[in-house]
Protein backbone atom coordinates (compact mmCIF):
# COMPACT_ATOMS: atom_id res chain seq x y z
CA UNK A 1 0.00 0.00 0.00
CA UNK A 2 2.82 2.72 0.71
CA UNK A 3 4.44 1.53 -2.23
CA UNK A 4 1.33 2.21 -4.15
CA UNK A 5 1.51 5.73 -2.95
CA UNK A 6 4.79 6.46 -3.17
CA UNK A 7 3.79 5.71 -6.83
CA UNK A 8 0.63 7.96 -6.91
CA UNK A 9 2.38 11.03 -5.30
CA UNK A 10 5.25 10.97 -7.63
CA UNK A 11 3.21 11.29 -10.43
CA UNK A 12 1.10 13.69 -9.09
CA UNK A 13 4.38 15.88 -8.84
CA UNK A 14 5.27 15.67 -12.06
CA UNK A 15 2.18 16.52 -13.63
CA UNK A 16 2.28 19.42 -11.01
CA UNK A 17 5.38 20.82 -12.37
CA UNK A 18 5.40 20.38 -15.66
CA UNK A 19 1.76 22.13 -15.88
CA UNK A 20 3.52 25.22 -13.46
CA UNK A 21 6.79 25.58 -15.95
CA UNK A 22 4.79 25.83 -19.02
CA UNK A 23 2.15 28.63 -17.16
CA UNK A 24 4.71 30.50 -15.73
CA UNK A 25 6.97 30.70 -19.02
CA UNK A 26 8.00 34.19 -19.39
CA UNK A 27 7.58 36.32 -22.95
CA UNK A 28 7.34 39.70 -24.00
CA UNK A 29 6.63 41.40 -27.34
CA UNK A 30 9.00 44.06 -29.49
CA UNK A 31 7.65 46.47 -32.56
CA UNK A 32 9.94 48.40 -34.80
CA UNK A 33 7.74 51.44 -36.35
CA UNK A 34 9.29 54.07 -38.09
CA UNK A 35 8.07 57.94 -37.99
CA UNK A 36 7.39 58.07 -41.97
CA UNK A 37 6.61 54.92 -44.43
CA UNK A 38 8.17 57.07 -47.39
CA UNK A 39 11.02 58.74 -47.48
CA UNK A 40 12.51 60.90 -50.48
CA UNK A 41 16.04 59.98 -51.11
CA UNK A 42 19.06 61.97 -49.12
CA UNK A 43 16.68 61.85 -46.00
CA UNK A 44 17.06 61.09 -42.70
CA UNK A 45 13.87 59.32 -40.63
CA UNK A 46 13.83 57.27 -37.26
CA UNK A 47 12.87 53.90 -36.48
CA UNK A 48 12.15 53.31 -32.39
CA UNK A 49 11.57 49.89 -31.10
CA UNK A 50 9.42 49.66 -28.24
CA UNK A 51 8.65 46.71 -25.78
CA UNK A 52 5.47 45.44 -24.16
CA UNK A 53 3.23 43.23 -22.74
CA UNK A 54 6.21 41.94 -20.34
CA UNK A 55 5.22 38.92 -18.57
CA UNK A 56 8.70 38.85 -16.69
CA UNK A 57 8.50 38.12 -13.22
CA UNK A 58 8.68 41.03 -10.65
CA UNK A 59 12.09 41.68 -11.31
CA UNK A 60 11.80 42.53 -14.63
CA UNK A 61 14.49 42.89 -17.70
CA UNK A 62 17.68 45.04 -18.22
CA UNK A 63 19.56 43.33 -20.92
CA UNK A 64 18.17 43.48 -24.35
CA UNK A 65 19.96 42.01 -27.94
CA UNK A 66 19.05 41.22 -31.37
CA UNK A 67 21.04 41.24 -34.91
CA UNK A 68 20.09 44.19 -36.98
CA UNK A 69 19.73 44.03 -40.40
CA UNK A 70 18.89 46.91 -43.31
CA UNK A 71 18.68 47.02 -47.75
CA UNK A 72 22.28 48.61 -47.76
CA UNK A 73 21.43 49.49 -51.39
CA UNK A 74 19.13 52.11 -50.28
CA UNK A 75 20.25 53.18 -47.02
CA UNK A 76 23.42 55.08 -46.22
CA UNK A 77 25.40 52.89 -43.63
CA UNK A 78 24.83 53.17 -39.71
CA UNK A 79 27.30 55.29 -37.83
CA UNK A 80 28.01 54.88 -33.93
CA UNK A 81 25.93 58.23 -33.97
CA UNK A 82 23.12 56.47 -35.53
CA UNK A 83 21.96 54.97 -32.78
CA UNK A 84 20.60 56.80 -29.41
CA UNK A 85 19.50 54.74 -25.89
CA UNK A 86 15.59 55.16 -24.93
CA UNK A 87 14.42 55.34 -20.87
CA UNK A 88 18.16 54.59 -19.30
CA UNK A 89 18.91 51.69 -22.12
CA UNK A 90 22.58 52.49 -22.98
CA UNK A 91 23.28 50.66 -26.41
CA UNK A 92 26.22 49.33 -28.55
CA UNK A 93 26.19 48.23 -31.63
CA UNK A 94 28.76 45.84 -33.95
CA UNK A 95 28.94 46.89 -37.48
CA UNK A 96 30.57 43.85 -38.61
CA UNK A 97 27.35 41.64 -37.93
CA UNK A 98 24.89 43.91 -36.70
CA UNK A 99 24.76 42.55 -32.87
CA UNK A 100 22.28 45.51 -31.24
CA UNK A 101 23.00 44.86 -26.99
CA UNK A 102 21.03 47.69 -25.17
CA UNK A 103 21.97 47.50 -21.50
CA UNK A 104 19.93 49.36 -18.56
CA UNK A 105 20.86 50.46 -14.58
CA UNK A 106 18.08 48.80 -12.40
CA UNK A 107 14.98 46.76 -14.27
CA UNK A 108 11.93 47.28 -16.25
CA UNK A 109 8.91 45.81 -16.17
CA UNK A 110 6.57 48.07 -17.85
CA UNK A 111 6.12 49.23 -21.75
CA UNK A 112 8.45 51.93 -23.30
CA UNK A 113 10.43 52.95 -26.04
CA UNK A 114 13.88 51.32 -25.61
CA UNK A 115 16.05 52.50 -28.76
CA UNK A 116 15.94 54.99 -31.77
CA UNK A 117 17.99 54.50 -35.09
CA UNK A 118 18.52 56.99 -37.23
CA UNK A 119 18.62 56.53 -40.92
CA UNK A 120 19.58 58.17 -44.20
CA UNK A 121 17.86 57.23 -47.50
CA UNK A 122 21.08 57.12 -50.48
CA UNK A 123 21.14 59.30 -53.85
CA UNK A 124 19.05 58.09 -56.95
CA UNK A 125 16.56 55.29 -55.16
CA UNK A 126 13.83 57.01 -55.89
CA UNK A 127 10.79 54.37 -56.52
CA UNK A 128 12.78 51.95 -54.35
CA UNK A 129 11.87 50.25 -51.17
CA UNK A 130 14.29 48.42 -48.42
CA UNK A 131 13.72 46.52 -45.56
CA UNK A 132 14.96 46.94 -42.19
CA UNK A 133 14.77 44.45 -39.76
CA UNK A 134 15.69 43.49 -36.29
CA UNK A 135 15.96 39.30 -35.66
CA UNK A 136 17.15 37.10 -32.76
CA UNK A 137 15.55 39.24 -30.27
CA UNK A 138 16.06 38.04 -26.75
CA UNK A 139 16.06 40.08 -23.28
CA UNK A 140 17.23 38.60 -19.92
CA UNK A 141 17.82 39.21 -16.22
CA UNK A 142 19.06 37.97 -13.12
CA UNK A 143 17.37 34.49 -13.84
CA UNK A 144 16.71 33.64 -17.19
CA UNK A 145 16.62 34.22 -21.03
CA UNK A 146 13.39 35.31 -22.63
CA UNK A 147 13.32 35.31 -26.62
CA UNK A 148 10.51 37.35 -28.61
CA UNK A 149 9.37 37.26 -32.20
CA UNK A 150 11.75 39.20 -35.23
CA UNK A 151 10.39 42.32 -36.61
CA UNK A 152 10.85 44.12 -39.16
CA UNK A 153 9.72 47.15 -41.38
CA UNK A 154 9.28 48.58 -45.32
CA UNK A 155 10.49 52.00 -46.33
CA UNK A 156 9.57 53.28 -49.47
CA UNK A 157 11.63 56.07 -51.09
CA UNK A 158 9.95 58.69 -52.83
CA UNK A 159 7.59 61.69 -52.21
CA UNK A 160 4.74 61.08 -49.87
CA UNK A 161 1.63 61.93 -50.35
CA UNK A 162 -0.25 64.57 -47.60
CA UNK A 163 -1.50 62.97 -45.21
CA UNK A 164 0.11 59.22 -45.60
CA UNK A 165 2.95 59.49 -43.33
CA UNK A 166 2.78 57.36 -39.98
CA UNK A 167 3.73 58.55 -36.75
CA UNK A 168 5.43 61.87 -38.21
CA UNK A 169 7.21 63.19 -35.49
CA UNK A 170 8.90 65.91 -37.77
CA UNK A 171 6.27 68.48 -35.70
CA UNK A 172 5.36 70.16 -39.41
CA UNK A 173 2.07 70.93 -40.20
CA UNK A 174 0.47 68.96 -42.86
CA UNK A 175 -0.65 70.74 -46.33
CA UNK A 176 -4.37 70.14 -46.84
CA UNK A 177 -5.00 73.34 -49.01
CA UNK A 178 -5.67 72.49 -52.46
CA UNK A 179 -7.00 74.41 -55.59
CA UNK A 180 -10.99 74.35 -56.14
CA UNK A 181 -10.22 72.52 -59.37
CA UNK A 182 -8.04 69.89 -57.56
CA UNK A 183 -10.23 69.18 -55.06
CA UNK A 184 -12.41 68.64 -57.49
CA UNK A 185 -10.53 66.30 -59.80
CA UNK A 186 -10.19 64.19 -56.33
CA UNK A 187 -13.32 63.76 -55.46
CA UNK A 188 -15.54 64.60 -58.29
CA UNK A 189 -18.79 63.81 -55.95
CA UNK A 190 -18.09 66.22 -52.91
CA UNK A 191 -18.62 69.85 -52.63
CA UNK A 192 -16.34 70.83 -49.64
CA UNK A 193 -12.44 70.44 -48.72
CA UNK A 194 -14.12 68.85 -45.37
CA UNK A 195 -14.81 65.63 -46.78
CA UNK A 196 -11.44 65.19 -48.23
CA UNK A 197 -9.76 65.95 -44.77
CA UNK A 198 -11.80 63.17 -43.22
CA UNK A 199 -11.00 60.40 -45.88
CA UNK A 200 -7.41 60.92 -45.69
CA UNK A 201 -7.62 60.74 -41.97
CA UNK A 202 -9.72 57.74 -42.12
CA UNK A 203 -7.02 56.16 -44.41
CA UNK A 204 -4.22 56.96 -42.44
CA UNK A 205 -5.98 55.22 -39.50
CA UNK A 206 -6.69 52.58 -41.52
CA UNK A 207 -3.20 51.99 -42.31
CA UNK A 208 -2.07 52.63 -38.99
CA UNK A 209 -4.35 49.81 -37.56
CA UNK A 210 -2.89 47.23 -40.42
CA UNK A 211 0.40 47.67 -39.66
CA UNK A 212 -0.39 47.14 -35.15
CA UNK A 213 -2.40 43.89 -36.03
CA UNK A 214 0.34 42.84 -38.07
CA UNK A 215 3.02 43.55 -35.62
CA UNK A 216 1.11 42.21 -32.45
CA UNK A 217 0.12 39.11 -34.38
CA UNK A 218 3.24 38.22 -34.99
CA UNK A 219 4.16 38.79 -31.37
CA UNK A 220 1.88 36.61 -30.29
CA UNK A 221 4.00 33.44 -28.56
CA UNK A 222 2.87 30.02 -30.07
CA UNK A 223 2.05 27.83 -27.30
CA UNK A 224 0.27 25.21 -29.20
CA UNK A 225 3.90 22.87 -29.18
CA UNK A 226 3.89 23.30 -25.58
CA UNK A 227 0.41 22.29 -25.31
CA UNK A 228 0.48 19.20 -27.13
CA UNK A 229 3.45 18.28 -25.18
CA UNK A 230 1.86 18.43 -21.68
CA UNK A 231 -1.58 16.36 -23.03
CA UNK A 232 0.78 13.93 -23.69
CA UNK A 233 2.65 13.65 -20.72
CA UNK A 234 -0.86 13.34 -18.80
CA UNK A 235 -1.93 10.70 -21.05
CA UNK A 236 1.16 8.48 -20.54
CA UNK A 237 1.53 9.11 -16.75
CA UNK A 238 -2.23 8.15 -16.66
CA UNK A 239 -1.76 5.11 -18.95
CA UNK A 240 1.08 4.05 -16.46
CA UNK A 241 -0.72 4.57 -13.36
CA UNK A 242 -3.72 2.41 -14.63
CA UNK A 243 -1.29 -0.20 -16.13
CA UNK A 244 0.43 -0.86 -12.74
CA UNK A 245 -3.01 -0.76 -11.05
CA UNK A 246 -4.07 -3.64 -12.98
CA UNK A 247 -0.60 -5.47 -12.78
CA UNK A 248 -1.03 -5.61 -8.53
CA UNK A 249 -4.21 -7.05 -9.03
CA UNK A 250 -3.71 -9.64 -11.20
CA UNK A 251 -0.83 -10.13 -8.94
CA UNK A 252 -2.68 -10.27 -6.01
CA UNK A 253 -5.16 -12.87 -7.51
Amino acid sequence: MKKKLAIISLMLILVITSLVTTVNASSFSATLTPNKTTVPESNEFVVTVRISNLDVGTTGINIFEGVLSYSTQVFETLSDNSIEGNNGWQPTYNKENGKLMLYKQGFLNEDADIVQITFKTKTGVTGKSGDIKLTDIQASNTGETITAAPISTKITIGSAPSGNEIGNNSNQPTNTNKAPNQIQQRNTNTNTSGNIVRNIVNNTNTNTNTRKNTVYEDDIPYTGASDNIMVAIFVVLVIAGISYFKYESIKEK
